[in-house]
């Protein structure tokens, strides 16, 4: 009954996911509708320099770390907007690339932490580092029992082979984490961790909400150890962006 309940939970996820994906295209589709003709649509002719088309700045080659969605590919920490409310937060991700430690970024829906997240992954893939983007829900809900042994196993392989990889929207379960959740978070952390290996991960609650959820302070004691904390404060974007 638990994993029918957990598996109705991942699909009701995944479906909002898909709402949220839709509205956002939606939106872009209007916002270019309404603007000149080859108006750039990264940054919708805030930076252009040219008379049409992309601006120099949105213009380079697209190089990203893997699985990074569309809407984030271009996100660099160079182009992530700062002020002297979130200069102290890109202070600190601009340090993860030469540091060791791994990095725990938190804030509200919407305040950026994906973005953030993937603006150091994309600038560890121009490194030449290779790096991965996944999203924890797709994840569990891809290694659940039932799957087959091969998908199973090229998934592994890759959240474990990875130099750099984000698990983004850790905790995003609407009640207390299961048994599985539990321990297929813990085992692809420690098995990172004892690869030598970097990982990035998001989420709505802190380290202490997090260890509440889950009942259990193994994966949280470990993070508070190996990883540095991260707060983004910013008010959701989604719905500034949308006003």
């Amino acid at each position: 009954m638990e994993q029918l309940n957990m598996r109705a939970r991942l699909a009701e996820l995944m479906a909002s996911m898909e709402c949220r994906r839709v509205d956002a295209e939606a939106a872009h589709a209007a916002r270019m509708a309404a603007l000149p003709p080859g108006t750039c649509q990264l940054c919708y002719g805030t930076r252009r320099d040219r008379e049409s088309g992309p601006c120099r700045v949105c213009d380079p080659p697209l190089v990203c770390a893997a699985g990074v969605p569309a809407e984030f590919q271009r996100s660099r920490l160079s182009n992530w907007e700062t002020n002297a409310d979130t200069a102290a937060v890109h202070a600190k991700a601009s340090a993860f690339l030469s540091g060791t430690r791994d990095l725990f970024i938190t804030g509200g829906v919407g305040a950026g932490k994906t973005r953030l997240a993937c603006a150091i992954a994309n600038d560890a893939a121009i490194a030449r580092l290779s790096a991965r983007f996944v999203r924890v829900p797709m994840v569990l809900h891809q290694l659940q029992p039932g799957r087959s042994a091969e998908e199973v196993s090229a998934l592994e392989r890759q959240l474990f082979s990875a130099p750099l990889l984000v698990l983004d929207d850790i905790g995003a379960e609407r009640d207390v984490a299961t048994d599985y959740t539990r321990r297929t978070l813990l085992m692809i952390y420690e098995e990172r961790w004892d690869r030598g290996h970097r990982t990035i991960l998001t989420s709505n609650k802190t380290l202490s909400q997090l260890a509440e959820m889950q009942d259990d302070d193994r994966l949280v004691s470990r993070l508070a150890g190996r990883a540095d904390v991260v707060t983004v404060t910013a008010p959701d974007q989604r719905l500034l962006r949308r006003g």
